[in-house]
């Protein structure tokens, strides 16, 4: 029985750290997301060329990396939701 004990703890455990290893890659993956907005702004705001469509540019820019950035911060907080639930079981 202990044994079996042994075995289920060590599944638990691998499960922690793949959520784990799911919840830095979701971080990464974030950080991207919401450099490349901010770098899109400033090429948008300094960038002279773009002064015709510059409002609608901004908007659409900020607008896109702002709902693709919310994506992955819902995953994180699933994942460590997750990681709770799998602490509790062990």
């Amino acid at each position: 029985m202990k044994q079996k004990q042994n075995i289920i703890d060590v599944e638990i455990k691998m499960l922690i750290d793949n959520q784990k290893a799911s919840i830095r890659f979701y971080t990464i993956f974030t950080f991207i997301l919401w450099m490349v907005g901010i770098s899109v702004v400033i090429f948008v705001y300094t960038n002279k060329a773009i002064n015709n469509n510059f409002q609608i540019v901004l908007q659409t820019s900020a607008g896109l990396i702002g709902a693709l950035s919310c994506v992955p911060l819902k995953e994180i907080i699933s994942k460590r939701e997750k990681v709770s639930a799998y602490r509790v079981c062990s």
